[in-house]
């Protein structure tokens, strides 16, 4: 860290703050984000059961996690 200018614990924040956020990509560029958030929200709203479906390969089995891990957060209930 030192090499790269960074000295104390609110500089190593800053630097690892900054390089997480530049490596992220906006959800909402993707083809009707907006309609899926909408959709999810509408059946939380009106407690319709959600279902996650997933693949088993390297990133459908953690997405499939993720999601799961979400709803428990937000006490949706859900089935995978």
């Amino acid at each position: 860290m030192k090499k790269r200018g960074v000295t104390d614990g609110a500089q190593a924040d800053i630097f690892f703050e900054s390089e997480l956020r530049a490596d992220f990509y906006d959800p909402f560029l993707m083809r009707d984000m907006e309609k899926a958030c909408i959709r999810i929200f509408e059946a939380i709203e009106n407690k319709e059961k959600i279902i996650i479906y997933a693949d088993y390969d390297c990133d459908g089995i953690p997405g499939a996690v993720i999601l799961t891990d979400l709803f428990k957060l937000l006490k949706v209930p859900v089935e995978i």
